[in-house]
C-alpha cells in the first residue's frame, strides 16, 4: 500500500451502551482513527415513504489495524460511513479494505 494514497484522517466510532433496562441509552466513541483512501463504488436514488434517499456506496482503505468491525462506524469530517464488510486482504494483517454506505 503506498503511502501517498492515504489523504483522508478518519475516524473509528464504536457504539457503547450504558444504563439498564429502559434506561440504556446508547452512544458513539471513538475507538481509533487511521489515514484512509475514499472511493465512490455506486451510488442509487429511492423514495422511500414519499422521500427521496440517496444510497452511495463507497470502499475505505486502512493499513491494518486490530479490532475493526462492522458494527462501527467511520466519520469523515461531516459525513458518517455505516459499515458493511472488513476485509483483511489477502490475510497478510498489511491493509484493511472497507465496504460502507455513506449515510444521506
Amino acid at each position: 500500500m503506498r503511502a501517498g494514497t492515504l489523504k483522508h484522517r478518519v475516524v473509528f466510532q464504536k457504539k457503547t451502551v450504558s444504563g439498564k433496562g429502559i434506561d440504556r441509552a446508547g452512544t458513539w466513541a471513538v475507538f481509533c482513527s487511521a489515514w484512509a483512501s475514499i472511493r465512490p463504488v455506486s451510488a442509487s436514488e429511492i423514495i422511500k415513504s414519499g422521500r427521496k434517499e440517496m444510497n452511495i456506496s463507497h470502499r475505505i482503505k486502512i493499513r491494518f489495524r486490530s479490532g475493526i468491525s462492522s458494527d462501527m462506524k467511520i466519520v469523515y469530517g461531516s459525513r458518517e460511513f455505516d459499515i458493511h464488510s472488513v476485509i483483511n486482504i489477502d490475510e497478510a494483517n498489511r491493509e484493511i479494505e472497507i465496504l460502507a454506505e455513506e449515510v444521506v
